[in-house]
């Protein structure tokens, strides 16, 4: 019995392993492609998601929205907080937002896209109008993963 739980706890912390790597190797490949620069400031007040960006050399956390180039939000009360900040007052030089949840894509024309989960599956959504609107032209590979409306 002692031998079964070893095993079970040694998979469950390497399979945890694998998918840190696994989600900072998309965020990486995404949030570089929105930004267009080799290293992006990027803010979450999500602590699961801060421990998966430390390890990134080509992701930088910042602790404010104002130094960012992309906002990761997780939930409504973290997205409602970001938009009335300062940032987004002024007109010029807005970071990218981008959820983890279908259901906040709606909320404001600064989100231009999301990761999220549906039936067990890891689905990626880009908005057309949002990435229009925010000057940020996708590369072939996410074509595909574009919508025109919700």
């Amino acid at each position: 019995m002692k031998n079964f739980i070893g095993i079970f706890l040694i998979f469950s912390i390497w399979a945890h392993a694998l998918d840190r790597e696994s989600t900072l190797k998309i965020y990486q490949d995404i949030f570089t492609t929105l930004s267009d620069k080799p290293v992006v400031s990027v803010y979450t007040l999500d602590s699961e998601y801060q421990n998966v960006f430390k390890k990134s050399s080509r992701l930088h956390l910042v602790h404010s929205a104002e130094g960012a180039d992309i906002i990761l939000i997780t939930n409504i009360y973290d997205l409602n907080s970001v938009l009335k900040s300062k940032v987004f007052q002024r007109s010029t030089h807005r970071p990218i937002v981008f959820v983890t949840n279908y259901n906040l894509l709606k909320n404001s024309e600064s989100i231009v896209g999301a990761i999220y989960w549906r039936k067990g599956r890891s689905q990626l959504l880009f908005l057309k109008e949002h990435l229009q609107k925010n000057h940020i032209k996708l590369p072939k590979k996410y074509h595909k993963f574009m919508v025109e409306k919700l």
